[in-house]
């Protein structure tokens, strides 16, 4: 979230828009970026008057006074969370959306999904993709045939991608993934099934964003095994580094990669999982589409952002 963050500055900045960020302290003394224009001060749990400012919260932590609200993701209303976390999150959705004058949605298909929960407060919403930092698509020599880089989450599926090394000994699997607090028991059944499987390597120390660079450029192929997803940054950071990635056929994938850009596998099929995976690795790698370059990149999404600002701002 915070490099989202910092993405969306320099985008803005692309665009012209005098942003400067606006770090904002949250509970368990975790601190999340987001974004001012211009450069105010936070005061009594809430954002002080300032006239034609405006002010763009890139999380769903906003305070009052808020202008502008980034909603990455819908998770929480899905029944993986507990129920008392799903009813206090719908809960913030709700405050939230009610504050702000605009939602911002990084997919059509997440503003679909608010739309059928939040039909009152859907008109504020407004699509613009996640921005990524510019790269470009050269390789480093091959360490693995398929990465897999995300939480131990159930949604996220992380014992699907084990299962595929476990089918495939004769290929070399990675999976970079983190723990999670509330899937602690899945955290621990992915270690044990990780140690049986020799052909894939866990990645569990923190990497710098040049280490992850380097493993992105380095892998064949990165696939996703989410049965839900609101953010794929992981994917679309391997994609744009010239990685072949497979993903189910589910949204928001469908949304963000064209045929030419991703190999699609049906879900719940481990067969088409794996006849798509080898498809993919045999194809190699190859640089990113324009179409998708240009859809997340800083001066696209730097001036879709500023439209939705100028729509708030007085004539």
């Amino acid at each position: 979230m915070f490099a989202y963050s910092q993405n969306v500055l320099e985008a803005l900045r692309s665009a012209g828009v005098d942003a400067v960020p606006l770090v904002v302290p949250l509970r368990h003394g975790a601190r999340h970026g987001g974004t001012v224009l211009p450069w105010i001060r936070r005061a009594l749990r809430g954002y002080p008057a300032h006239g034609a400012g405006l002010v763009h919260q890139t999380d769903t932590e906003a305070l009052r006074g808020v202008d502008v609200v980034t909603i990455q993701d819908l998770a929480e209303f899905r029944g993986f969370r507990p129920r008392l976390d799903r009813l206090l999150d719908g809960a913030k959705f709700g405050l939230v959306s009610r504050r702000a004058r605009r939602l911002v949605f990084t997919t059509r298909a997440m503003l679909s999904e608010f739309a059928q929960r939040m039909p009152a407060r859907a008109d504020k919403g407004r699509v613009v993709p996640m921005p990524f930092a510019p790269t470009d698509s050269h390789r480093e020599p091959s360490r693995y045939d398929a990465l897999w880089v995300g939480l131990a989450a159930e949604h996220k599926r992380p014992l699907a991608f084990v299962r595929l090394a476990e089918r495939h000994p004769e290929r070399t699997f990675a999976q970079r993934w983190g723990p999670s607090p509330r899937f602690r028991r899945l955290g621990e059944d992915l270690r044990v099934a990780q140690a049986r499987v020799r052909n894939l390597t866990p990645l569990t120390t923190a990497l710098s964003p040049e280490d992850l660079d380097t493993l992105y450029r380095s892998s064949r192929v990165c696939v996703a095994t989410s049965s839900y997803e609101g953010w794929h940054a992981p994917v679309t950071e391997a994609r744009l580094r010239g990685c072949q990635v497979v993903v189910p056929r589910i949204e928001p994938y469908l949304s963000i990669y064209s045929p030419t850009d991703a190999f699609f596998y049906e879900p719940d099929s481990e067969a088409s999982l794996d006849q798509v995976l080898d498809a993919a690795i045999r194809t190699g790698p190859r640089a990113p589409s324009t179409s998708l370059v240009h859809l997340v990149s800083y001066a696209n999404v730097g001036r879709a952002l500023r439209a939705v600002y100028e729509e708030l701002l007085p004539r």
